[in-house]
């Protein structure tokens, strides 16, 4: 990921968004012709690595996203990569680090498609004059246009939830507006009802996350005696849900074994001046499935927390491809 803070020119996908989207999605650095960065549900979606990924995208979808850059300007594609899905996509343009160009492409809905504006070629032509028909074509075409209105599609359950976040998000921002135009005599907005603990440990500590955290598939955020204090990412993914992660320490979601490295990689963290203590661990789901992880341990003094543990999910090395590890890991990844 870049160093710097990446812009959006159309504003349409918030990066935050799009980390914990259900929806796959990818930025394309087209200055490199390359993936950039990747979310757990395209790397789900397309089960590829990042660099695997970069290497599957075909020549005539390159070409694809480079007429989208040379107009600046967004719109909908298919992103369809030789043995994987074919998704309907939209496209953002991106600004990159160092002034590089950019586009965000991510999963759209039903309700996007049925948005996007007509292509030049379907535009409606110039109506022609009257022309003589037959008797048979007039009633023939009559016909056609006393056919019923199609049923308006329903929305799936995750549609829904989606649309409803969209609604009181856009009624936030107006109320927000309308009293930030208020002479500064009027009363203040009330405040909304606390969250839970670890609700608001973690929504604090989500404003300050850096896109360094955006690859993990999940954060915990963590006090000074490991405690969980706050939750990011997708849990389930690790085999736990983030209701059962309270009150729990760092050390409950390891194998016993990976309890002695953790206590290591802290006291590396307290012996040297580098920032961060990094090492393997073997993660316990609450069904006891074990997945292996790259694990990153990091001081973070936000949201009342003094550490966060980030977790990666691994691909199983092929001398364990046939262990009981092996199966557990792909328990888990099914229950995710």
């Amino acid at each position: 990921m870049a160093k710097s803070p990446l812009t959006t020119v159309a504003g349409g996908h918030p990066l935050s968004d799009l980390l914990f989207s259900p929806r796959a999605a990818f930025i394309w650095n087209h200055t490199r012709n390359s993936v950039a960065w990747m979310n757990p549900a395209a790397r789900a979606a397309f089960a590829l690595r990042l660099e695997d990924f970069s290497a599957s995208i075909p020549p005539s979808l390159v070409r694809r996203f480079a007429k989208f850059t040379e107009r600046k300007e967004g719109g909908f594609a298919k992103v369809k990569i030789p043995g994987g899905p074919g998704l309907s996509c939209s496209i953002e343009i991106l600004k990159l680090a160092d002034g590089q160009d950019g586009l965000i492409v991510a999963e759209a809905g039903e309700m996007e498609e049925r948005q996007s504006p007509p292509t030049p070629s379907a535009s409606r032509k110039p109506a022609a004059g009257p022309r003589k028909t037959v008797r048979g074509k007039q009633a023939g075409s009559a016909r056609q246009r006393r056919k019923a209105p199609k049923t308006p599609p329903t929305l799936t359950a995750e549609e829904m939830r989606a649309f409803k976040a969209v609604g009181r998000k856009v009624l936030r921002l107006c109320e927000e507006k309308k009293h930030s135009d208020e002479p500064e005599v009027a009363a203040p907005l009330p405040a909304p009802a606390s969250p839970s603990p670890i609700e608001s440990g973690a929504l604090r500590s989500a404003k300050a996350l850096t896109d360094v955290l955006a690859a993990f598939d999940l954060v915990l955020f963590l006090g000074e005696s490991l405690d969980i204090v706050g939750v990011q990412g997708r849990p389930a993914r690790l085999g736990w849900r983030k209701s059962r992660l309270a009150g729990k320490t760092a050390g409950d979601l390891l194998a016993p074994s990976d309890r002695a490295i953790l206590r290591r990689m802290l006291k590396r963290l307290h012996g040297q001046t580098a920032h961060a203590s990094k090492d393997t661990l073997v993660v316990c789901g609450e069904n006891g499935n074990a997945m292996p992880c790259r694990a990153v341990l990091r001081r973070w003094e936000e949201g009342g927390a003094a550490f966060f543990l980030a977790f990666i999910s691994l691909e199983l090395p092929a001398r364990l491809k046939r262990s009981p590890l092996a199966r557990n890991a792909a328990a888990a990844r099914l229950a995710a």
